[in-house]
């Protein structure tokens, strides 16, 4: 088996938890991929650990293992693109909501992994494709693509479509799309309703309407929305998980569609869904004795 590992290298206890993981997997025979960042950072590489460029990274591993957090899966699901491989995430972080093994954790959940006492659940994404006269782009999102203003306290017009059919102009901070894994993100700060992972959708969730009536709507996965911008002299952006950045004008037309690759992340026994909303979210919690 070869082990990826994808890691953040801002966080303080990375180089702790990072090393004693190598120590442990050099002594079970472990073959290791690492981008060549991670390479130079590691103080005691070993002939098991072999540096590889980040776009041959996904195919020379077999499992990929994040460390840090909810930001660093995002970002390794994205870099991996079309060629995904079973993904786990290690918490060094705070919410760590999908990266759910704690350092205290790693080894025992290990154990079990190269032990094959594991399960696949599969996640979908978001395609988000940016058209305008000049250029076309695309990006793959695990939790959301958002069109929002700029850095004006502005509100601006949005215009929507599905399947090519009119939904509606929204005034408006900004439009989230999220899938269910990014329903207990960024879509629910903004009111949206949180979905359970293995159900297929797309949550449209207006953020800050100006208008009472404009509510999250829960659209078909097989759907394509597009949205335009109708406000002339602003500016907007549109972000991908948080990370991706792009400006856009009255001449971009955002275009999202169900991404063909699903993201496969590592689950064990004990998972249960309800569980982590309670444990990381309060979710339905009472503090009434």
């Amino acid at each position: 088996m070869t082990i990826g590992i994808f890691a953040n290298l801002e966080k303080l206890n990375v180089r702790e938890t990072l090393q004693s993981f190598l120590d442990w997997l050099q002594d079970r025979s472990v073959n290791i991929v690492v981008n060549p960042d991670l390479h130079a950072f590691i103080q005691k590489p070993n002939s098991n650990i072999k540096a590889v460029p980040q776009s041959e990274f996904a195919k020379a591993s077999d499992i990929v293992i994040a460390m840090g957090g909810d930001g660093t899966m995002l970002a390794a699901a994205r870099q991996m693109g079309e060629i995904q491989k079973p993904l786990l995430g290690v918490n060094l972080g705070s919410l760590g909501f999908l990266a759910d093994v704690s350092p205290d954790e790693l080894f025992g959940r290990m154990e079990a992994m190269l032990a094959g006492k594991y399960f696949i659940e599969k996640r979908m994404t978001l395609q988000a494709q940016l058209k305008s006269e000049s250029s076309c782009c695309s990006y793959q999102a695990l939790n959301d693509v958002v069109m929002a203003r700029g850095g004006m306290p502005r509100m601006i017009r949005i215009e929507a479509t599905v399947n090519d059919k009119y939904f509606g102009t929204f005034f408006t901070d900004g439009i989230i799309l999220a899938t269910p894994t990014g329903s207990t993100a960024y879509s629910l700060a903004a009111g949206g309703p949180i979905i359970y992972p293995s159900l297929e959708s797309i949550i449209f969730n207006p953020i800050c309407p100006h208008t009472m009536t404009a509510r999250p709507t829960v659209i078909p996965a097989s759907s394509k929305i597009c949205l335009k911008m109708q406000s002339p002299d602003q500016d907007a952006f549109v972000s991908v998980d948080g990370q991706v950045m792009s400006q856009v004008d009255q001449t971009t037309e955002i275009e999202v569609t169900r991404g063909e690759a699903d993201i496969q992340l590592i689950k064990f026994e004990d998972h249960n869904f309800f569980d982590v909303l309670r444990k990381k979210l309060q979710w339905a919690t009472s503090h009434r004795r």
